[in-house]
């Protein structure tokens, strides 16, 4: 008897056990993936432009001497120094140019004296003809003392005006040399800093070859293209957003400061010039610039890119839309990407329900259960 019991209990156990298994493997086919949703809206969206462009200097000159055969002197800047428009850069060995601008002046005041002596002498000889011409009249003199005088009158006029023209040519004698003289005085055309240093002190000047390299590097320049169907929307003075590979971290503002009126038939790109403020000194000529510029905004259907998939490999992206608590694998084509959300061109309607949080283990087909709907 007992041993009947015994087994009717076993019975018992093992069809309870069977029924609990049955009842959980129930429960496992009716899981619901726990998503959250996104109403598909229409947003304004602006358009990014990430382009790319080398720094430059906003002026870069080449110091040349503008005579051959002197001697430097003196060379008072070096690579890195600040210069200012029209600072003397270097001096170069004057003795010779100043013995002639000497010379020159002692022949002006030679001649300036030859013309004072003439103007005495023939302001006493005007007095003089006067004299004869009354004298003539009265019939006290003859007519050939009266040439006489008119004639030493004549010549004296004519050395007046070879000493005004003697005069003239000293002065231009002076100014010339005034100027040349100026030439040995090298001086920077712009502000900027010394790049580059070609010649030392001692050297001898040759018009072909530089002395000093200077850049004007505040602002800094940034060349770059555009595409014909964006730089229509582009404005001078525009903000431009820069970084640098030195500073990964950091944001520099640039601004639009010219924009080509025509653009490349072949390329269908048009030239834009940025300009970026480099106070610091931070951003150094030759930098690789990475460019973003902000184009334009747009009315159109947006979904968060948290929402979007890639199937990797390829430039296909895709979302999981809701139907009736199933998700379903849509293909999608996008367009611009602004702020933590991307346009939707093609594959949804607005007020579609997609999946944002939650699509990570999700395939077409399975039965979702929306916690949260945004």
């Amino acid at each position: 008897m007992k041993k009947l019991i015994s087994f009717i209990v076993l019975v018992f156990l093992i069809f309870s056990f069977s029924c609990k298994n049955k009842t959980k493997v129930y429960k496992e086919k009716e899981f619901f993936a726990p998503v959250i949703a996104y109403k598909v809206r229409k947003m304004k969206l602006r358009k990014i432009l990430d382009l790319s462009g080398k720094m430059i200097p906003k002026e870069k000159v080449l110091i040349y001497p503008k005579i051959k055969g002197v001697i430097m002197k003196k060379l008072l800047v070096d690579i890195g120094d600040y210069v200012r428009k029209n600072q003397i850069l270097a001096l170069l060995e004057d003795d010779e140019i100043k013995a002639e601008i000497k010379r020159a002046k002692a022949s002006l005041s030679l001649a300036i004296a030859k013309k004072n002596e003439i103007l005495a002498e023939l302001s006493k000889v005007e007095k003089d003809l006067k004299r004869y011409r009354t004298l003539y009249k009265k019939n006290v003199i003859p007519k050939q003392k009266l040439e006489q005088i008119e004639t030493t009158y004549k010549t004296l006029l004519a050395k007046k005006d070879l000493a005004i023209a003697q005069i003239n040519q000293a002065k231009a004698t002076i100014e010339k040399l005034n100027v040349i003289h100026s030439y040995y005085f090298i001086k920077s055309p712009i502000y900027g800093r010394v790049s580059d240093r070609f010649l030392d002190e001692g050297s001898m000047m040759d018009t072909k070859v530089p002395i000093l390299e200077i850049v004007n590097d505040n602002p800094l320049k940034v060349i770059t293209y555009v595409n014909e169907e964006d730089i229509v929307y582009l404005r001078l003075n525009e903000k431009v957003e820069i970084k640098v590979d030195a500073y990964p971290n950091k944001v520099f503002i640039g601004r639009i400061k010219r924009i080509s009126p025509a653009v490349d038939p072949k390329t269908h790109t048009g030239k834009i010039e940025i300009y970026v403020s480099n106070k610091k000194g931070l951003l150094k000529s030759g930098m690789y610039a990475h460019i973003r510029i902000y184009v334009r905004e747009k009315l159109c259907l947006a979904i968060p890119l948290d929402s979007l998939n890639r199937i990797p490999g390829t430039g296909t992206y895709f979302v999981y839309i809701i139907n009736s608590n199933i998700a379903h694998k849509r293909n999608i084509e996008i367009g611009v990407r602004d702020r933590g959300f991307v346009e939707v061109k093609k594959g949804l309607n607005l007020g579609d329900l997609i999946v944002k949080v939650g699509q990570g283990r999700l395939k077409s087909g399975v039965k979702v259960k929306i916690i949260k709907k945004l």
